[in-house]
C-alpha cells in the first residue's frame, strides 16, 4: 500500500521576462509491503523522494535527450503547441517518470532487503 504525502512542481528557469521555462516536480511517498495472511509488515519506506524536471517552454526543449525521445511528442509537434500546451504535456511525461522510477526505487530497496 501507498500514500502520496506530496506532490509539488516549481519553476526552476526563467527568461528575461521572468516567464517560466522549466519546472521541477517533486514526488515524495510512503510505501508499505505486507504479508496478506497476517498483515505483518515486510518492508516499509517513509518518504520515497523522486525528482524530475521538465519544460514549459519550445526553446529549452533538448530534442535529442532520451526523456523526449521517449515520450510523446516529436521535434515537428513543437512549434505547433503554446507554451502551455507545452509545459501541460511534458508535465505529464514527467509524472509518468517519476511514478515509473519510483517503483523501481521501491523495488530495488525490497529486493535489497530479503
Amino acid at each position: 500500500s501507498g500514500t502520496i504525502r506530496s506532490f509539488d512542481t516549481y519553476p526552476v528557469s526563467f527568461d528575461a521576462n521572468d516567464q517560466a521555462l522549466q519546472y521541477e516536480a517533486t514526488l515524495v511517498v510512503d510505501l508499505t509491503l505486507r504479508r496478506q495472511k497476517d498483515g505483518q509488515v515486510l518492508w516499509e519506506v517513509r518518504g520515497l523522494r523522486e525528482v524530475e524536471e521538465y519544460s514549459a517552454s519550445a526553446n529549452v526543449v533538448v530534442t535529442s535527450s532520451s526523456q523526449f525521445q521517449r515520450g510523446q511528442l516529436d521535434a515537428a509537434d513543437l512549434p505547433k503547441l503554446s507554451d502551455i500546451q507545452l509545459a501541460e504535456t511534458e508535465k505529464g511525461l514527467a509524472v509518468e517518470r517519476l511514478l515509473t522510477q519510483a517503483v523501481r526505487d521501491a523495488y530495488d530497496q525490497i529486493v535489497e532487503g530479503f
